[in-house]
């Protein structure tokens, strides 16, 4: 087994995401703070796509040199979003675009820190085999051969369309549950995954709600440009935490680099 270090060496991430704006950019943010706290990870985007989405530029990953691909938006065809994850991680492995170790995030995560000595240990320990149920995953190598079983039990379940999955189907937990029916009951690996308003810091920070002065859903709904440029500003007249302080400063750290080549 490759054993990983606090930089992300041997380590590949996989960022999972949609074909929208909001996405661009967030997933941008994602690679960019990897690029600078996880350095020596390899990289990869994979993007959830239909013909009927709209345009959404997605230039960035071919001007920095990042390995991008696209599939079929299998969440929207079957009505459960949190599939393209798993669908995208079978892809990625399957035609070698990553390899395990393996960490799958979503969109809007940043990485904030580099890896602790706990979660270095935790890894190469092989105390955990495998992690999912939030917004990082984690696989190693002796689990991703049976991920694509975990994909045809979701197929299996969608197939049924009796009420319980009409009612389940849009819950994140419902992949964690059919991933756990194939590989068995998901570790944990502390340290790992926070949300920005948490106190104590991670490696990981998810940016799905309100950063600051930030609020996603209002922001996306209003804007069709990126916070970075006004970081400083949604920072303001608050007190923030150390992880909402570390996203807005690689958001502030981001922001040229963005507008030079998105």
């Amino acid at each position: 087994m490759h054993k990983i270090t606090s930089t992300g060496d041997r380590l590949n991430i996989l960022v999972s995401c949609d074909y929208s704006l909001h996405h661009d950019w967030m997933s941008f943010a994602s690679w960019y703070s990897i690029y600078k706290n996880l350095p020596d990870a390899q990289v990869a985007l994979l993007c959830a796509r239909d013909l009927k989405d709209g345009y959404a530029s997605f230039d960035w990953p071919y001007r920095c040199d990042i390995r991008f691909f696209q599939h079929e938006n299998v969440g929207k065809r079957i009505g459960c979003i949190y599939a393209n994850k798993l669908y995208a991680t079978c892809v990625a492995l399957k035609e070698g675009i990553v390899e395990p170790p393996l960490m799958v995030i979503d969109y809007d995560v940043i990485a904030a820190n580099a890896f602790s000595k706990d979660i270095v240990n935790t890894i190469n320990s092989r105390d955990v085999h495998f992690c999912v149920g939030g917004p990082v995953w984690y696989f190693d190598e002796t689990v991703v051969e049976r991920l694509p079983d975990a994909l045809n039990t979701l197929r299996d379940v969608e197939s049924l369309a009796n009420q319980k999955w009409h009612y389940v189907r849009d819950l994140p937990s419902t992949i964690t549950l059919v991933i756990e029916s194939v590989l068995g009951q998901s570790g944990q690996i502390d340290g790992l995954c926070c949300e920005p308003s948490d106190l104590n810091p991670s490696t990981f920070i998810h940016c799905a709600n309100e950063c600051g002065h930030f609020n996603k859903k209002e922001w996306i709904a209003k804007r069709v440009h990126p916070p970075f440029a006004y970081a400083a500003e949604l920072g303001k007249g608050k007190e923030l935490t150390l992880n909402e302080h570390r996203v807005m400063k690689l958001w502030q750290q981001m922001n040229m680099v963005y507008e030079a080549i998105r």
